[in-house]
């Protein structure tokens, strides 16, 4: 029988790794493990936690909500009446900027024009300069940090398709919470390996993606 890995498999391996099953270890591997699931968000982006939304820009604001779970946009660009064709629209991208940029930019958000820019406002909002003055549809594309794993959310995408990765990332963070430096750099330098192997073989979906829809 096939072995999957889940939370409470998880739970069970990082004990048997470190070979330690006192209190210390075992009460902390549920934040071992969030941590773990953190880094590797952290450390690269993937195909699987690639999302896309579509929404609308309201008139006379500049501020718009993120998705949840949103780590790092990877686009965003509006619709807008295609020239010379008639009830035809295009998408137009508008540009990553820092927020300090946008303020200098537009620095009165009272006046409205078709937006150029979009910025980072703290973690949960996008900052749209100019202030948009029509009711744009917008779509971004932007990556996400998965649901991540507990009692009630067994499996996610790092379970499903990079076990070891996050394995290895458990037994990383517990180390250094343990300030064992030895089986730290032990289990560290698995990481870097299976993360290098994640991230040649998330390249190659990207390559091969982009190669079809040239086709």
């Amino acid at each position: 029988m096939a072995e999957y890995l889940t939370y409470n498999k998880l739970k069970e391996k990082i004990p048997e790794y470190l070979n330690r099953y006192d209190d210390t270890v075992i009460n902390n591997i549920p934040f071992f493990i969030m941590l773990a699931e953190r880094r590797i968000s952290r450390d690269f982006k993937i195909l699987g936690t690639k999302r896309f939304i579509n929404g609308t820009l309201i008139n006379g604001e500049n501020l718009i909500a993120k998705p949840n779970r949103w780590l790092k946009t990877s686009s965003f660009a509006i619709s807008v009446p295609a020239q010379y064709i008639e009830d035809t629209y295009t998408l137009e991208p508008l540009f990553d900027r820092e927020i300090t940029f946008c303020q200098l930019y537009w620095p009165n958000v009272q006046l409205l024009d078709k937006p150029e820019y979009y910025a980072d406002f703290e973690y949960d909002q996008w900052y749209i300069v100019p202030t948009p003055d029509k009711k744009y549809n917008y779509t971004s594309s932007y990556f996400e940090v998965p649901v991540l794993i507990d009692e009630s959310n067994s499996n996610n995408f790092y379970t499903d398709e990079l076990p070891d990765l996050l394995l290895y990332g458990c037994l990383t963070e517990a180390c250094g919470f343990l300030k064992d430096i030895t089986l730290e750099s032990k289990w560290g330098s698995r990481y870097a390996k299976s993360l290098e192997a994640a991230m040649a073989q998330n390249q190659s979906l990207v390559i091969d993606a982009q190669n079809r829809r040239g086709s």
